[in-house]
């Protein structure tokens, strides 16, 4: 029969063959993209309601994959007492170790490890800690064309004490060259690479001038900017950027520094998130630091990454315009979600001083009212660690999620890769790991990701 239909129809049979074989090409072409697709797409959350926030370096069109650092390279010497305690007034035995950091320096070396290349505009002086800083960068592969080399300066130095836990005792720091040399013209020199950025970060041991400099090159190219506070003392600097913020890390301390700054001084005591029966749970701390929270927010700064060591990190997010979607994603949200709190408050009237700029208006009632305020609290678990050293997580933290949003993963897949990058850290007696193994992180990511469910159903 077959031989009867080619004799009939000598052509149609080969336009059939042609055919077949060239659904069989869709087919692999279909099979290869989605093998592409798994590897190299962003993967989805065991928790779907946990995509709350856009990823700010997804929404350029331009072909951005680099981040720009913009802060101190500091040489920290660590002293470790033996026995853990400090006897006053004379020397205590124990071990000095002489460990590459500062905030700036710590965050793109951990990155490098990550696999990314960023790219850091920093200063040091010409001498031997400024040497060695730099001969380490170079070693790394990275770009030192944003390092600064002056004559004349003393490289940026800290000096931590450490107690017998790994948590920083106290410390001294030296970082006058980072304010005095790192200047808004040295950073306008690379004003091509800021506009091009993926995301720019900035720690503040910048001057307040070269801070405001950095961000309206950013700013003008819709480059979303981190703000790392560095400090109690220095957070503060934020005030005049705050409306170009688009995350900011700070620890409770620094959150309390921070909208202490905008608003009316109000005491404050860390008693409740320091437990000696260790009942405190993330829900006080948050409840507690939520009225600082809202502070910041209403300054203009769009999310807070807020550290806060053994009880890992919570997400702050204002994102009015998603919530009403959110709330119909699912009947019983609210008592299924224990890590996510939607919450509505008005901003206690202390906290705000007349002058202060963050008076709220209802611009669709052209009215003077106070309105309530819906604020998004994401918690983060820290993962279980062997802990030798806590003075680079906070840094590694950062450095985890500017990695995972410039491979645009979503927030939430960031925050965790963060956590995860932190772990790394504390293992370590260095600022950053020798390495950065990908399979552990990923392994802790999907556990951070996993305790947010786990958390969000009890």
């Amino acid at each position: 029969a077959r031989e009867e239909e080619d004799e009939n129809h000598p052509c149609e049979w080969p336009v059939v063959l042609m055919k077949s074989r060239l659904h069989s090409m869709a087919g692999s072409i279909e099979r290869r993209s989605a093998f592409l697709a798994r590897h190299l797409l962003p993967p989805q959350l065991t928790n779907p309601s946990l995509h709350l926030l856009p990823n700010p370096c997804s929404g350029s069109t331009q072909d951005r994959s680099v981040a720009v650092i913009v802060g101190a390279m500091v040489l920290d010497i660590h002293a470790i007492p033996s026995s853990g305690l400090l006897h006053s007034g004379t020397t205590t035995p124990g071990s000095v170790q002489y460990v590459r950091g500062g905030v700036a320096r710590n965050v793109a070396e951990c990155m490098a490890k990550l696999g990314m290349s960023p790219f850091l505009i920093s200063v040091i002086g010409e001498d031997m800690a400024g040497d060695m800083l730099l001969t380490h960068w170079q070693s790394l592969g990275l770009s030192v064309d944003g390092i600064r080399q002056c004559a004349g300066v003393a490289t940026p130095v800290v000096v931590a004490l450490l107690d017998n836990k790994g948590e920083l005792a106290a410390a001294v720091a030296d970082t006058r060259a980072v304010e005095e040399q790192l200047t808004p013209e040295w950073i306008v020199k690379f004003a091509s690479i800021i506009r091009s950025a993926s995301i720019l970060m900035l720690d503040a041991n910048l001057s307040s001038a070269a801070l405001e400099a950095a961000c309206e090159l950013a700013e003008k190219a819709n480059v979303p900017i981190w703000f790392e506070p560095v400090s109690m003392v220095k957070c503060v600097k934020f005030k005049s950027i705050a409306h170009c913020i688009t995350y900011a890390s700070p620890n409770e301390l620094e959150l309390v520094a921070m909208a202490n700054s905008l608003s009316l001084k109000k005491e404050m005591s860390l008693s409740c998130l320091h437990d000696e029966n260790n009942k405190t749970t993330i829900d006080n701390v948050v409840q507690y630091l939520r009225q600082y929270v809202h502070v910041l927010l209403e300054s203009g700064v769009k999310n807070i990454a807020l550290t806060l060591g053994k009880y890992g990190i919570v997400l702050c997010s204002r994102d009015p315009w998603r919530l009403p979607k959110l709330l119909h994603m699912g009947q019983n949200m609210h008592n299924q979600m224990h890590l996510l709190k939607l919450s509505s408050a008005t901003v206690p009237d202390h906290m705000f001083c007349k002058d202060s700029g963050l008076e709220r208006h209802h611009n669709q009632q052209n009215c003077n009212q106070r309105f309530p305020v819906r604020t998004v609290y994401i918690h983060f678990p820290a993962l279980p660690a062997c802990i030798v050293n806590l003075s680079g997580a906070g840094d590694c933290f950062v450095a985890g999620v500017l990695a995972a949003l410039c491979m645009h993963k979503d927030v939430c897949s960031s925050m965790a890769y963060g956590v995860a990058a932190a772990k790394q850290a504390v293992e370590s007696e260095l600022n950053v790991p020798l390495q950065m193994p990908q399979d552990v992180l990923t392994g802790d990511v999907g556990l951070v990701l996993g305790a947010a469910k786990e958390n969000s159903d009890s």
